[in-house]
């Protein structure tokens, strides 16, 4: 009786062990990223590399006042709290009336 308990005790902490290192390998990388356009229309750009494939998330675009400020992610336009699939290279510029600041956060 006592084997078949440490028997089972044993097979539920190895299970447990596999399932760790499984979600650890599993886990993604996250990042934010800022640009900003100055007062003079002039554009600062933000660029990250990344290894495969994932999304940007437009998370800030602020600034402007005659037209809704947006993100401009890898030539795409996103509005605020919408993603967009990338890979590679992330590059992200404002979208709007200046002057702008927009953040993207990029999951992969």
């Amino acid at each position: 009786m006592t084997i078949k308990i440490s028997g089972l005790i044993l097979l539920v902490l190895l299970v447990c062990t596999i399932n760790k290192s499984s979600l650890a390998q599993t886990k993604k990388q996250s990042k934010v990223i800022t640009s900003t356009t100055d007062a003079n229309g002039n554009q600062h750009p933000a660029s990250l590399g990344i290894s495969g494939s994932g999304t940007a998330t437009c998370v800030l675009a602020a600034g402007g006042s005659s037209t809704t400020p947006s993100c401009f992610i890898n030539n795409q336009i996103v509005y605020k709290d919408n993603s967009v699939g990338v890979t590679k290279t992330v590059t992200l510029t404002c979208n709007g009336q200046a002057p702008l600041k927009c953040q993207a956060r990029v999951e992969w």
